[in-house]
């Protein structure tokens, strides 16, 4: 082939190879015009997004999205507990959650929640044979249990210890007696305080003791503080700690 024949060979490959890009062009084109833009947008706004809920986590995590139509499923933490007939399911409808029921605060209905430090209250038996008597001891293990952490109880609402005191008492789990100890101390006579240092104020607090009680004592004979029944009166009672007693323990949610 000489040069005179090689340019117009060479000018019809040129406009062959034009030809096929633009038929490319065209059909990648009409490819994206398939999906319209505002189909796009409804598919996205359709879907939902995996919120959080108290004392619970959902499955997916808080944060996803999920398409319509699919569901998400609710897993209280082991610290609390739902209702019998409660909802654990919840489905995605166009961009919107079904409501689920809620996680209630504390394992179980055997557990007294105490909203004002956000605790749950629980009567516990005591070790028995101990020594020295460590009114903790009880509420060590609970936190590798539950998944919050545990203490000897302790608050400035007074009725929710006693409330717990009075299941543990009536479903006589401490088989060395009707004491339970709390988080409560009179390092000097009647001049009680929490566990935590926090002053306890007399006015609200010496009202609820059983009958004849406080009476005077040496520190050494009244430095722990129970919960007890006598005369049918569940109240409290300052005394000397015995590793017979059983404990209020506490999970701080």
């Amino acid at each position: 082939m000489n040069m005179l024949n090689t340019v117009p060979f060479l000018r019809s490959i040129a406009r062959l190879m034009l030809l096929i890009v633009a038929s490319l062009s065209v059909a990648v084109d009409a490819c994206m015009r398939t999906i319209p833009t505002e189909d796009i947008i409804i598919a996205r706004t359709s879907s939902c997004t995996v919120g959080t809920k108290q004392y619970g986590t959902f499955s997916p995590a808080p944060g996803s999205r999920v398409p319509s139509g699919s569901t998400v499923g609710l897993t209280c933490a082991a610290y609390a507990h739902t209702s019998s007939t409660a909802v654990l399911t919840a489905t995605c409808f166009n961009g919107v959650l079904s409501p689920t029921s809620p996680c209630l605060p504390c394992p179980d209905d055997t557990w007294v929640f105490d909203a004002t430090t956000n605790r749950c209250f629980k009567g516990f038996a005591g070790p028995g044979a101990a020594t020295p008597c460590n009114m903790r001891l009880p509420c060590v293990g609970l936190a590798a249990t539950y998944g919050a952490p545990s203490d000897i109880a302790y608050t400035l609402n007074f009725p929710a210890l006693i409330a717990a005191g009075t299941i543990a008492i009536q479903a006589q789990v401490n088989p060395g007696g009707d004491f339970y100890l709390v988080g409560i101390n009179d390092p000097v006579d009647r001049s009680y305080q929490l566990v935590d240092g926090t002053p306890v104020p007399s006015t609200s607090f010496l009202p609820l003791f059983i009958p004849g009680e406080p009476v005077p004592a040496p520190p050494a004979l009244t430095d722990f503080m129970s919960i007890r029944l006598v005369g049918g009166v569940i109240g409290f009672d300052d005394i000397v700690c015995s590793p017979s007693f059983g404990s209020i323990c506490q999970l701080q949610l």
